[in-house]
């Protein structure tokens, strides 16, 4: 996913840092008063109450990515101050939901089976990854056999594709994310790439730094958000999405199901929040929550 800056509200955890706060403050003024004996005899009582503070409905625990965040805040309606955000992968998402320590978790798989006991799974938006060259490629498709030829480098040359043969593109330019971006696991997922070797020419930050590479380099091929590369194009950026295995992705048909380099995103509650469920039904269809999701460059899903 890439996040542009702003894009909706952000949240921090700022539980831990603030009962430090408190703690150094109260022993500054027990210190100053001469009642160390009052700090001994008062400080079970401080932490109990701050404890309180932050597990009581002041605060709230959202569990997910980092980037998923804003989304969370969204489809809650709370304050960015307002809560704690805990990491961790699916499973752990998962428990911190079931036992409690999190309200909401935000995750990339559908749990199932006993994974899924006691917790409520609601289907919240898609996240595709879309192949993207430059607007002057007269390539505008690839199989799936030939984007995995290009990538792990069994095909070096654009003229080696059909489609492609009296263009003078020459060499392939391949950029590629940074590993721990999602882009990079759905395009391992999507093209069957897993345990092979993906041989980039250069290597970029986001999904922003490689549309900018792209657009400068006509023989570059890519893989970013398809959010990110349609407002690319709207845009004017020399860029061209390609279409993969026939179907060129949109938003509008990545909504109704037609996929190739995705997955769905899930919001995940303790089923007994039947209130909250409810609430976070009704926030899905507000203009306020889909908006959120289009500015995260994640894909809307259809209503009917």
């Amino acid at each position: 996913m890439d996040r542009g800056p702003g894009a909706c509200p952000r949240a921090f955890a700022g539980g831990a840092r603030t009962r430090k706060i408190l703690l150094a403050r109260w022993y500054g003024v027990c210190h100053r008063w001469g009642v160390k004996r009052l700090l001994f005899l008062s400080l079970p009582l401080l932490l109990t109450v701050t404890a309180y503070s932050f597990s009581s409905g002041s605060r709230t625990g959202l569990a997910g990515s980092p980037e998923l965040v804003p989304l969370a805040l969204e489809l809650l309606g709370r304050d960015p101050g307002s809560v704690d955000h805990l990491i961790g992968d699916d499973a752990r998402i998962l428990d911190d939901v079931r036992s409690g320590r999190a309200l909401l978790g935000l995750i990339a798989e559908r749990p199932q089976g006993a994974a899924a006991a006691g917790l409520t799974v609601v289907p919240i938006a898609r996240e595709e990854t879309v192949l993207v060259a430059h607007a002057d490629n007269p390539l505008g498709a690839l199989t799936a056999s030939e984007a995995r030829a290009l990538f792990t480098k069994s095909v070096r040359n654009w003229n080696e594709l059909e489609g492609a043969r009296s263009s003078r593109l020459g060499p392939v330019t391949l950029v590629a994310q940074a590993e721990e971006r999602p882009a990079w696991g759905q395009l391992l997922a999507g093209l069957e790439l897993e345990g092979e070797r993906v041989r980039a020419d250069a290597i970029v930050p986001d999904g922003e730094a490689a549309l900018d590479a792209i657009a400068a380099d006509p023989r570059a091929l890519g893989f970013v958000s398809l959010g990110l590369a349609e407002a690319a194009v709207e845009r004017g950026v020399a860029i061209r999405i390609l279409a993969l295995d026939g179907i060129l992705p949109s938003s509008a048909s990545v909504a109704h199901g037609q996929s190739s380099l995705g997955r769905e995103l899930f919001a995940v509650l303790r089923t007994e929040e039947t209130k909250l469920v409810r609430r976070l039904h009704a926030a899905l269809e507000t203009s306020r929550v889909q908006g959120c999701i289009e500015r995260l460059h994640l894909v809307p899903l259809a209503t009917h």
